[in-house]
């Protein structure tokens, strides 16, 4: 009996986790990312809205939109003004790289 009891634990523990990590990527990626060499600062926000600022001298431009998840790890955001597009995800500690379709990646750090 007492094996019984630590099997269904062990199963009840395991689909709660599976289930936890396809929402923590959609949770840890709200907050402010600073990209490591353009600057740019993105913000997602948990209501699927997000923001982009670009400060570069003189063309400084931000941006407003929002953002899906249509997989897992796949995120689609449509800016104002811009045409959409899908990136993958990926976050490990304070760190996200967005991969996109064209080949293109982007290594951003997570700011306060």
């Amino acid at each position: 009996m007492q094996r019984v009891m630590y099997l269904l634990l062990a199963v009840a523990v395991g689909a709660t986790s599976c289930s936890r990590a396809e929402v923590a990527l959609k949770d840890r990626v709200v907050g402010k990312w600073q990209h490591q060499d353009t600057k740019e600062v993105m913000e997602f926000f948990k209501d699927g809205t997000t923001t982009a600022y670009y400060p570069k001298p003189k063309e400084a431009q931000e941006l407003v939109g929002t953002y899906t998840f249509v997989a897992d790890d796949r995120v689609k955001v449509e800016y104002k003004g811009r045409d959409p597009y899908i990136a993958t995800v990926a976050i490990a500690g304070d760190e996200m790289t967005l991969n996109f379709a064209d080949g293109r990646s982007g290594k951003y750090k997570r700011l306060p």
